[in-house]
């Protein structure tokens, strides 16, 4: 007598519905997890890239103000920062006891404020540098340093 070869189907051989349906939702609990982890990873790299995009520009207006002190005199430095900022387009705002001025940056367009104020130091100024994302009434970036201007 021959052997049949057929196999038995046992109850066991096979995924039940049940066992799919668990390892869809194991599944899209993962995806779902990960997928968070992306987006929230995408806006910090955008948000990040504003905050460098804000500081260079800072950086940018404080080197040329900075070269600025190194040719001119103490008693010139308003007309010279003056001049300077209007060529950018800037506007002088009228306040006490600092000079302000204000502008858009021409390549960002990132409102930039810089305000100069007197130390009492005969040929020294305080500088800050606020550098705001349209509207906003909350600096992206914010430089401050001390300007020695020359003397001679």
């Amino acid at each position: 007598m021959r052997k049949s070869k057929l196999k038995r189907v046992t109850p066991e051989s096979g995924l039940t519905l049940v066992e799919v349906l668990a390892s869809i939702v194991i599944l899209t609990l993962l995806i779902t997890t990960f997928l968070t982890f992306f987006l929230q990873s995408a806006k910090v790299n955008k948000t990040s890239e504003h905050i460098i995009d804000a500081t260079y520009s800072a950086q940018t207006a404080m080197e040329n103000i900075y070269e600025l002190t190194l040719r001119t005199k103490y008693y010139e430095r308003e007309n010279a920062i003056e001049e300077a900022v209007k060529n950018l387009g800037y506007v002088q705002e009228d306040t006490d006891p600092s000079i302000v001025f204000e502008g858009i940056h021409s390549d960002t367009g990132e409102r930039i404020k810089i305000r100069l104020k007197t130390t009492g130091n005969e040929n020294m100024d305080h500088i800050i540098i606020e550098v705001y994302e349209g509207s906003d009434e909350n600096p992206q970036a914010k430089m401050q340093n001390m300007l020695v201007w020359r003397t001679n």
